[in-house]
C-alpha cells in the first residue's frame, strides 16, 4: 500500500516500481512480448504490454534512470534473440544467456558495453 506521506516524486517512483513488477510477472507467466500483440491477446494482456513498452522508453525527471548515474561512454551494443544471434556468435541463445548470467526470454536482450572515466 502506498503511504499518504510520500512526496510527489516518491509517489511516481513507487508507481513506476509497481508497474515494473506487473511487467516482470507477466514475463514470468510467459505471455509478455515486445513483438506485435498476438490475435488471441486479451484486453488486459494488451494493456500490460503497452505498460511494459512505456516503461522501457519514457522517464520522468528525477526517476533515477539517467540523471542519478554518471555518464558512461558507449563502446558497443548487441541484440541477442532466439534464432537471431549476432554474426560470428557460434553459441545458441540459451548458451549465451547462461554465460552472461541472464535468464533466456522470448523477446531477447539488448546488451550495452560501456567505459566510465576510469575505464
Amino acid at each position: 500500500m502506498i503511504s499518504p506521506e510520500l512526496s510527489e516524486l516518491d509517489y511516481l517512483r513507487e508507481i513506476e516500481r509497481l508497474a515494473n513488477r506487473v511487467s516482470v510477472e507477466a514475463s514470468h507467466e510467459g505471455w509478455l512480448s515486445f513483438q506485435a500483440d498476438p490475435e488471441e491477446a486479451k484486453p488486459l494482456q494488451r494493456s500490460v504490454t503497452v505498460l511494459a513498452r512505456s516503461l522501457r522508453h519514457y522517464h520522468f525527471e528525477g526517476d533515477g534512470c539517467t540523471e542519478d548515474r554518471p555518464r558512461a561512454r558507449l563502446v558497443g551494443a548487441s541484440v541477442l534473440k532466439p534464432g537471431a544471434m549476432p554474426a560470428g556468435v557460434e553459441e545458441a541463445y540459451e548458451e549465451v544467456c547462461a554465460r552472461i548470467g541472464v535468464e533466456p526470454r522470448s523477446e531477447g536482450w539488448a546488451r550495452w558495453n560501456t567505459w566510465s572515466d576510469g575505464e
